[in-house]
């Protein structure tokens, strides 16, 4: 059975995230051994996985009756049928806010935008954290790595080949997209009537202004942005004149 990421189900929202959660570290090689008592999983590579890798909780098991998908009676098997609502991709709410002051001469306009309850996969920060062998640029997270001597992490051990699976879609790289941002300011000056009378009235009105786009961003999200992590958003300066004869 394979699921995907993306996701439509009767009584979740629509294209929600779903994946395996992370049970926690294995500590010891005890720990391991009396989980392997129990517990089967399929992506294990089991001569190969260790102290350091990442367990993944039973949940679910194979449907019973042909109209389900999955039944919700642990089987002690770790297989995709574990895979579970990890939150929504499409925000809950949008809101925004505009606002234009003008004093004297001066103006002054900003626009807010935001968006919350929703969740967002950091492939950038799963791909940086991966290590499936020598050569690859990677992320200094990785140096908060399990190792017997830092067993108090949430990352696994570094291990080429990934033998237990430790980066699988898992809510470990769910995070929380929720934005608060300065989308665009800008602030004007328009030049006194008296001016005007200064260039023989060839110039009716001139206005200076100068802002910025994207200027800040508030979220808990660690990735480059939360609504899209192919590359950062660029934030603009910009400044000019608005003439008119």
């Amino acid at each position: 059975m394979d699921i995907p990421l993306w996701n439509i189900e009767e009584g979740y929202p629509l294209f929600y995230l779903r994946g395996y959660k992370v049970g926690g570290i294995f500590q010891t090689q005890e720990e391991l051994d009396a989980w392997k008592a129990v517990y089967n999983d399929v992506s294990y590579q089991t001569a190969k996985v260790a102290p350091g890798d990442l367990y993944f909780n039973d949940v679910r098991s194979a449907p019973k009756n042909p109209d389900e998908f999955y039944s919700n009676i642990p089987d002690s098997v770790i297989n995709s049928y574990d895979q579970v609502y990890l939150g929504k991709s499409i925000p809950g709410f949008f809101y925004g806010l505009n606002f234009n002051i003008e004093y004297k001469n001066f103006d002054l306009g900003a626009q807010f935008t935001g968006v919350g309850d929703v969740v967002k996969y950091n492939d950038l920060r799963a791909a940086m954290e991966y290590t499936p062998g020598t050569g690859n640029n990677l992320s200094t997270s990785i140096y908060d790595s399990w190792t017997p001597n830092n067993t108090s992490t949430s990352m696994p051990r570094v291990i080429g080949g990934d033998p237990a699976q430790n980066f699988r879609r898992s809510d470990r790289f769910v995070e929380n997209a929720s934005y608060f941002r300065l989308s665009n300011i800008q602030i004007g000056f328009t030049l006194p009537a008296s001016f005007y009378d200064f260039t023989r009235k060839s110039i009716s009105n001139l206005r200076i202004y100068a802002g910025s786009s994207n200027l800040f961003t508030i979220t808990k999200y660690s990735g480059f942005d939360p609504e899209s992590d192919k590359y950062p958003t660029p934030r603009v300066f910009f400044m000019g004149l608005n003439v008119r004869f």
